[in-house]
């Protein structure tokens, strides 16, 4: 057996998924990220309905009075949209 081989074969093996994470994945994927109506969910409405970061930023201050939420706060849930980590 090569030397290229045998990585090949320990490759695969690496690779392949455990049972125990197979039945972790699905449950993870059903939980909801945001709660109803928290500030984060807000963020997310907002810039998902294409507002620009500056109007959601003034929804959320006028929906949430005790929020300490910055235009950069919501710049990170926008790039989070972008690169398809957020729910």
């Amino acid at each position: 057996m090569t030397f290229a081989q045998m990585l090949d074969q320990q490759l695969k093996q690496v690779r392949k998924p455990t049972e125990e994470a197979l039945k972790i994945a699905p449950a993870a994927k059903s939980q909801s990220t945001f709660a109803k109506g928290s500030i984060a969910a807000t963020i997310m409405q907002g810039l998902r309905a294409g507002k620009a970061p500056k109007k959601v930023l003034e929804i959320v201050l006028k929906k949430h009075k005790d929020a300490k939420t910055t235009l950069a706060c919501v710049y990170w849930y926008k790039s989070r949209i972008n690169r398809g980590l957020a729910k």
